[in-house]
Formats: C-alpha cells, sequence, structure tokens
C-alpha cells in the first residue's frame, strides 16, 4: 500500500471519529436540554381558587430547587462545552463514557424533586449531592480519557513524523532555543489553573446551594452570585492563554491530521514544540 493509500486510510477513519463524536456531543447537548426542560415540570401551581402571595410563598421552595439544579447543569455543560470545542478534542469524544454522564443528567429532575417535596432532609440532600458528585467524576474521566487517547494519537504521529517521541529533555532544549515555547507552555499552566478552579469553584457553590435549602434558601442565591462573579474572574483571566492554546491546537490539528489534545497534563508541552517545530 503507498503513502498516499495510507494517508488516505487514516483520514477515512480520523473522520469516522470525528463524525462519532459529534453525534454524541450532539445527542448530550440534546438531553441535557430536555432535563432542565423537565426541571419545570416538577413545580406544581396550587389549586386554591384564587392565586395570591401566599400560594406564590408556597412555589418557593420548588422554583429554589429548579434554580439549584439549572446551576449545577449549567455548569457541567458549559465546562463541556469549553473542552471539546477545542480543535481536534471532537475526534476523542467517548461514546460511552458520554452515556453514563446522560444517565446521571437524566436523574436530576427526580433528585430535584426529592429536595424539593423535603428541603430540610438531610438524607434527601445527601441523595441529590451524590448524584452531582458521580456526574463530575464521571465528567472528569470522560475528559481525561479524551486527552490520554488523544496524546497517544500524538505520540504515533510525532514517531512516524520525526523518529521519536518527545521528552523531556528534547523540549527543555526547544525551550532554551525560542521564547515562544514559553509563551505557550506558560498558557497551558494558565488555562489548566483556571480550568481547575473553575470546577471547585462549580462544585463547592453547587454544595453549598443545596445545604442552603436546610437552613435559608435565600442563601441559594447568594452562592450563586458568588460562583458568578468567580467564574467570570477567571474567564477574563483565562481569555489571552486559551485563545493562545486555541491557536496552537489548530495548526496542530491542522499538520497532523487530528493528533490533538487537552490541555492538562505533560502532553500539551509536546504538542506545543511539536507545531511551532513544524512551522519553522
Amino acid at each position: 500500500m503507498s503513502i498516499t493509500d495510507v494517508d488516505g486510510t487514516v483520514k477515512e477513519a480520523l473522520d469516522v471519529h470525528r463524525r462519532v463524536g459529534e453525534r454524541a456531543v450532539v445527542f448530550f447537548d440534546a438531553v441535557m436540554a430536555i432535563a432542565i426542560t423537565l426541571l419545570v415540570l416538577e413545580i406544581d401551581i396550587p389549586n386554591e381558587g384564587h392565586f395570591r402571595l401566599a400560594q406564590l410563598q408556597e412555589m418557593y421552595i420548588p422554583f429554589t430547587a429548579l434554580f439549584v439544579s439549572f446551576v449545577a447543569l449549567g455548569q457541567v455543560w458549559y465546562l463541556h462545552t469549553k473542552i471539546f470545542s477545542v480543535p481536534g478534542m471532537m475526534r476523542e469524544v467517548s461514546a460511552p463514557a458520554h452515556l453514563v454522564l446522560m444517565f446521571l443528567i437524566v436523574l436530576f429532575p427526580k433528585t430535584t424533586e426529592i429536595i424539593s417535596e423535603y428541603p430540610k432532609s438531610l438524607f434527601a440532600a445527601a441523595i441529590y449531592l451524590t448524584c452531582y458528585t458521580a456526574l463530575v467524576v464521571v465528567a472528569f474521566f470522560t475528559v481525561r480519557g479524551s486527552y490520554k487517547r488523544a496524546s497517544k494519537r500524538l505520540g504515533d504521529w510525532v514517531e512516524r513524523q520525526f523518529g521519536h517521541r518527545p521528552d523531556k529533555e528534547s523540549l527543555q532544549r526547544l525551550r532554551e532555543a525560542d521564547e515562544w515555547y514559553d509563551k505557550i507552555l506558560s498558557s497551558m499552566r494558565d488555562v489548566t489553573h483556571m480550568f481547575i478552579l473553575d470546577v471547585v469553584l462549580a462544585v463547592v457553590t453547587t454544595f453549598g446551594m443545596v445545604l442552603a435549602l436546610l437552613f435559608s434558601p435565600v442563601a441559594c442565591y447568594v452562592c450563586f452570585v458568588i460562583e458568578m462573579v468567580g467564574s467570570k474572574v477567571l474567564d477574563r483571566r483565562a481569555a489571552e492563554p486559551w485563545e493562545t492554546v486555541r491557536e496552537a491546537w489548530s495548526y496542530l490539528d491542522e499538520i497532523s491530521g487530528g493528533a490533538v489534545i487537552m490541555s492538562t497534563g505533560a502532553g500539551d508541552k509536546d504538542a506545543a514544540a511539536i507545531a511551532h517545530d513544524s512551522q519553522a
């Protein structure tokens, strides 16, 4: 088989991965949208003959529970979209992992109903937070799995192109020879740190909102404001590093036929170095 035939076969395989990834992400978005829509169905309108302030107050707890779940699912969707919108990552989407994610997501309307009906119950809060924690953990390992597969793909591509896999010593020499590598690596570190802080902030504020239902539902909205302000600050700080990283990933995806990786771990150092070395 000629080199051209091999390249064509590899490209077709990568296109299949991309199409599967795109359908998995679209399905994920659809399930997320349906689950969030179903949350509002858990709010019953009191049938008292006349709708007054007392009936509105009766809806306050169910509405706050809806709000908590909306924010929790919205955080997961936002971070998922942010990661898998990076060039090349769509080829590394795991459909089975996304099915598990979607299973946990469809549980949210019912877990929301539980904390709505029993807002003062520690057991109800524990059930809800267990489901949320499982969702965050599965999402983490979904991203990690995509990263590891992309790292392996990149290593294979580097080995075919340059006859060896990148190592720490070769990358250190490249960093000493060109300031461009330091800029990329610094941007990747910043993006990684901001992403971790974003996840921690989302988890802490969600736990805070759920536990606030036990004592003072008003505190749920205070936690939400804290999360929004903190997330906005982190996004602003990460805006320039994200743009630098996206440009590097875009170029790498173009020259390597899809060997793109996430910005967490040692593998992204290899990606930045190889992308610039090839461009030079």
